[in-house]
């Protein structure tokens, strides 16, 4: 047996290799996705492609099933000139952010802007990780905006 598979999400991650017994998941928003009520979870993205049942859609959060080095991508789209910044929460802490400032100055509310990060954590077994906005009007639009994550290592770092 081989100790990698290799797989194609979407795609879009074409040459992804990822270890056989690895959880992983991706996330698609389908609508708007409004601000959480509370800071204790995420954005919850509603297409999800699950791997090991690791991301919770109703609570927008990936819970870590193994010690390891995960990687997670997202891309995050705001229009009608509304700026706000997307952090990666874990255990409730606020961690990195994904700035989107959509540049309205023009007059064109209309105006869409797309941020995209790639972000490597170490992480331990039960960690719990998700996207939330402190800004009170922050909306995610649908279609190109993604949450996913994978383990890269079983060894943390």
């Amino acid at each position: 047996m081989h100790k990698y598979l290799h797989t194609t999400w979407f795609n879009r991650y074409q040459s992804l290799f990822l270890l056989l017994d690895n959880s992983s998941f991706h996330a698609r928003a389908i609508s708007t996705l409004s601000k959480p009520s509370s800071s204790l979870h995420g954005f919850r993205f509603q297409s999800v492609v699950n791997n090991g049942n690791v991301y919770d859609s109703y609570n927008g959060t990936f819970t870590c099933p193994t010690d390891g080095l995960y990687a997670f991508v997202c891309s995050v789209e705001a229009r009608n000139g509304k700026s706000f910044a997307v952090y990666f929460y874990r255990g409730g802490r606020q961690l990195n952010n994904i700035p989107i400032q959509p540049d309205a100055s023009s007059g064109d509310y209309m105006y869409v802007d797309t941020s995209s990060t790639l972000q490597i954590f170490s992480m331990s077994r039960g960690d719990k990780l998700y996207l939330y906005s402190t800004y009170s009007d922050s909306a995610i639009q649908p279609v190109h905006s993604t949450f996913s994550g994978w383990r890269i290592s079983s060894s943390k770092y």
